[in-house]
Order: structure tokens, then sequence, then C-alpha cells
């Protein structure tokens, strides 16, 4: 460690040090400084654009529960394109899917979930997805491709999704016309606290209704 003998030298370090290290040193402050305002103007940007993006969000579910669907339409097709990247835009789609989909227009329904599918980081949102598409891709005479979608979802675990895993399963596999895996599924679903009348109607006809409790 240097030690100074004197004020006089202690200056003439000083001058030294300011003359090596001062220009870097505002420098550091400077790109520091500019960090953080930048960070802090993104941080307010995507604020923002989420308090943007849920306001129409809220507009288009008030157009979609008046039987609006033009305008819901294009609503949800706003967030998806100006604000991707946020949960509302996830939403949007899955909203869109469904009202697609209740149309009769798969081919968008479709469309709608896949891109779910490849733009969320949420898994749960991507579970819902994946589920609706398999639906979709029943409704227009897909069965293997649904079961595939299924079968890729199950070698990761369906988590919180398992009975809907399984009573899409069931259909799949009573489509293909897979009666033993059909009545497991449905029967599996079940256990899992599902509860229809639409499916004690298919255990009925797979033979897999419960036994009543003695």
């Amino acid at each position: 460690m240097e030690i100074y003998h004197s004020e006089e030298e202690q200056l003439e370090a000083i001058k030294r040090w300011w003359k090596e290290n001062g220009p870097s040193a505002i420098v550091g402050v400077a790109i520091g400084a500019a960090l953080i305002l930048g960070y802090n103007l993104w941080q307010d940007h995507r604020r923002g654009q989420s308090e943007q993006a849920s306001a129409l969000y809220q507009e288009m579910v008030k157009a979609t529960e008046s039987k609006q669907i033009e305008s819901a339409e294009k609503l949800n097709e706003r967030i998806a394109q100006n604000y991707d990247g946020t949960v509302y835009a996830t939403f949007a789609r899955l909203a869109q899917a469904k009202l697609k989909a209740d149309g009769g227009d798969m081919a968008a329904a479709r469309r709608m979930l896949e891109a779910v599918l490849s733009s969320s980081v949420e898994d749960k949102f991507k579970h819902i997805a994946r589920i609706r598409l398999g639906q979709v891709l029943l409704e227009v005479n897909e069965a293997p491709a649904a079961l595939d979608l299924v079968e890729k979802a199950q070698a990761k675990g369906f988590g919180a999704f398992e009975r809907d895993y399984e009573l899409l399963k069931g259909d799949i596999y009573s489509a293909l016309n897979r009666r033993d895996e059909a009545r497991v599924a449905y029967q599996a679903a079940q256990r899992l606290g599902a509860a229809s009348a639409a499916l004690e109607m298919k255990l009925d006809e797979f033979g897999g209704a419960q036994e009543p409790a003695h």
C-alpha cells in the first residue's frame, strides 16, 4: 500500500489517478446512469403496453357478451398484433379461437391456437391451447394428428390438466375406433373428477361405467 508523507504527495497522487482514471470513471458513471434510465423507461413502456392491452381486452369481453362478434374479432386482432408478448395477446388468441370455432371456421381457430402454442411462455396457456386444438382437429376428422399432439404433451407431463387430457384422449380413441383405450381414458377422467351426463353416456357406450358403491 502506497504511503504519502505529505499533503503535497497526496495531492500529486490524486492528480495522477484522475489523469489516468478520471475519463473512464465518468464514462462508467454515465453508462450506469443510462442503463438505469433505460431500464426504467422500458418498465414504464411495458406497464403502459399492458394497461392498454387490458383495456382493449375488457372491451372485447363486453363485445363478446353482447354478441357483437365482428367487433370482438377486430379487438382480438388488435390485441394480438399490437401487444404481442403480453398475457392479453394470449387471452385474445384463445378467445378468438373460440369465436372462430363457434362460427365453424376451424382453420382460423387452428391458426390461433397454434399461435398460442408457439408464442406463449406459460405452460398453463399451452395446455389450454393444446387441448382446444385437439378438439378442433377432431372436428375436422384429423384424429391421428390430435393423438400425436396429446402424446407429445404426455411425454412432458399433463400437470394440472390431466383430467382434461384424459377426456380428450377418450374422444380421440373413440374417433379412431379404439374402444378399449377410449374406455380406459374416460374412466381415468372420471377418477380425476370429471362428471357430466355426456361422460356417463360415453362410459355406458363403452361399458366402462363405475359400479355403484355397496
